[in-house]
C-alpha cells in the first residue's frame, strides 16, 4: 500500500492510473484517506525529526529569524538562510504529484506533503545511520 502510495506521490499519475503491481487503486486511495485522517504522515514527520541528528535543534524549539529587507533597496539583496526556504521547494519539485494542484480535498494535499517529507527524511536518516555503522 505505502509503495502505491509513493508511486502516485512522486510519479504525479491519477489513482486510476496505477499499474496493476499494486493493489487496486480506490484500495490504495481509501487506505491514504485514512492514514490521512489519523494523521500518520505528522507522526513520521515528526518522529524522524527528533531521531535524526541533523534534525537535533527541532528538540530544542524552532527558533524564529525574520529577514528584513533594507528601506532602501537597490539592486540584488543577499538574504541570509533564504537557502533552506528554497531547498525545501526543491526537494518537493521531486514529487510531481505536488507540481501541480490535482487533489480536490485540501486536507489531502497537505498530508501528500507530509509524506513528501516523511520519504525525503527517511532517505536521510537511512543516509545518516549508513554512516554512522
Amino acid at each position: 500500500m505505502f509503495n502505491a502510495l509513493r508511486y502516485v506521490v512522486r510519479g504525479g499519475i491519477p489513482w486510476r492510473m496505477l499499474p496493476d503491481d499494486f493493489p487496486p487503486w480506490y484500495t490504495v486511495y481509501q487506505q491514504t484517506q485514512r492514514w490521512l485522517k489519523a494523521g500518520v504522515f505528522e507522526a513520521m514527520v515528526h518522529d524522524l525529526r527528533v531521531v535524526t541528528s541533523s534534525y537535533h535543534w527541532a528538540e530544542q524549539g524552532i527558533r524564529l529569524l525574520v529577514v528584513k529587507l533594507p528601506d532602501a533597496k537597490k539592486g540584488f539583496m543577499l538574504l541570509s538562510r533564504r537557502w533552506v526556504v528554497e531547498r525545501s521547494f526543491s526537494w518537493l519539485a521531486h514529487f510531481r504529484r505536488l507540481a501541480r494542484d490535482y487533489e480536490r480535498l485540501p486536507d489531502t494535499l497537505k498530508g501528500l506533503h507530509f509524506l513528501a517529507f516523511a520519504i525525503l527524511m527517511a532517505h536521510r536518516f537511512v543516509q545518516v545511520m549508513a554512516h554512522l555503522l
